[in-house]
C-alpha cells in the first residue's frame, strides 16, 4: 500500500479514512464539508508550511490561508494561462441542499496530463453570514468603532461574504488541498479488496444545512470508464479463480 502523504501531528481515525479515500478518488462534497467544518477531528491536521517536495498522487493537506499564504507553491509545474506566467485555475462551486456550499479551484499538470490539484474552501450559508457579520460588529464595538450590518458583512466580487471564524470554531480560512493522478487512482481502486466498504462515499449526516445533493465527480469521464473496466476485470478474475477452485475440489 502506498504511504499516505499528509501533515498531521495527531492523525485522527477520521483523517486517516479521508486520506485513504484520497488515494482512490476525489472526495465528495459531503466529505469535504465534514473536514472543513469539523475542527474537533481535523484541527490537529492543519499544515503550517507549504509542501517541502512535490506532492504525490493522493496527498491531502489542510491549511489555514490566514497563516500559510504560499501553500500553492508546491514545486509542480501547472498549466499556465495563455501568454501569461500565472497558473490557469478552473473555479467551480459544489451545491448542497440547493445552495453553493463549497468553492473549488482546479489546476492541471503541464507535464503529466492525468495529475491534478483541487483546493476547496467553505462558502458560508445564510445563517453563517449573519453570524460572521455579528461577530465583526461586536469586535468593532469593543474597539470603539461603531459598525453597521452592511459594513460588518463585506462581500467579494462574487457576492460572497469575506472569510472569518465563528464562535463554534468554523473557520472559513481553511482550505483542503487534494492532489490526484487519475491513472494512479484507478490502479489503487482496482486493488481494493472486494466487499471493502471503508472507501465508500460518506453518507449525508442529518441536520440543517447538511446532505450533499451534488458531489464532486470521481474523475473525468474517461477515468470513470477506466475504473469501471478495472472493476469488471477484477470480477472476471475472481470468477475464474472460483471455477478453478471448484474444479480442483471435484478432482
Amino acid at each position: 500500500r502506498e504511504q499516505v502523504q499528509l501533515d498531521c501531528t495527531m492523525p485522527s481515525p477520521s483523517w486517516d479514512i479521508a486520506a485513504r479515500k484520497a488515494h482512490t478518488r476525489w472526495l465528495t462534497a459531503n466529505e469535504l464539508e465534514d473536514i472543513l467544518l469539523n475542527t474537533k477531528d481535523y484541527g490537529d491536521c492543519i499544515s503550517t508550511s507549504r509542501p517541502s517536495s512535490p506532492p504525490s498522487s493522493g496527498a491531502l493537506y489542510l491549511y489555514d490561508r490566514s497563516q500559510t499564504k504560499n501553500y500553492k507553491d508546491d514545486g509542480i509545474i501547472w498549466i499556465k494561462k495563455r501568454n501569461s506566467h500565472k497558473v490557469r485555475e478552473d473555479h467551480v462551486k459544489l451545491r448542497m441542499d440547493g445552495v453553493n456550499r463549497i468553492s473549488g479551484c482546479y489546476v492541471h499538470s503541464a507535464v503529466t496530463e492525468t495529475m491534478h490539484r483541487r483546493a476547496y474552501h467553505l462558502l458560508p450559508n445564510e445563517e453563517e453570514e449573519k453570524a460572521l457579520a455579528q461577530a465583526r460588529m461586536e469586535l468593532a464595538g469593543a474597539n470603539g468603532v461603531p459598525m453597521s450590518a452592511s459594513t460588518a458583512a463585506p462581500k467579494n466580487k462574487n457576492g460572497v461574504i469575506k472569510r472569518g471564524v465563528l464562535e463554534n470554531g468554523t473557520n472559513f480560512f481553511l482550505v483542503l488541498v487534494h492532489y490526484l493522478d487519475t491513472n494512479v487512482a484507478a490502479s489503487n481502486l482496482s486493488k481494493v479488496a472486494p466487499g471493502d466498504t471503508s472507501l465508500d462515499p460518506m453518507k449525508p449526516k442529518p441536520g440543517k444545512g447538511r446532505g450533499a445533493k451534488t458531489a464532486a465527480p470521481i474523475a473525468n469521464p474517461a477515468t470513470a470508464r477506466q475504473i469501471s473496466k478495472l472493476k469488471k476485470v477484477q470480477q472476471q478474475q475472481q470468477q475464474q479463480l472460483l471455477r478453478q477452485q471448484q474444479q480442483q475440489q471435484q478432482q
